[in-house]
């Protein structure tokens, strides 16, 4: 935010406005864990079916 009031009103502003930076943080924190979630579900069915198709076990296995 871009403010060519002096100091004092824009803090008034600001503190105003502050009901409205919070939702929309909230709803870009809520925005971000939803697609972390959605990112290791991914992870985790692209493993099983990995995991399906190699009869011989984990990759972690593998370097053993």
């Amino acid at each position: 935010m871009i403010a060519t009031a002096p100091m004092s009103s824009r803090a008034s502003t600001d503190f105003a406005d502050l009901p409205s930076y919070t939702r929309a943080l909230h709803a870009y924190t809520q925005n971000l864990w939803a697609e972390a979630r959605r990112n290791v579900e991914r992870k985790a069915q692209e493993n099983s079916s990995s995991a399906k198709r190699n009869s011989t076990g984990s990759h972690r296995s593998k370097r053993y």
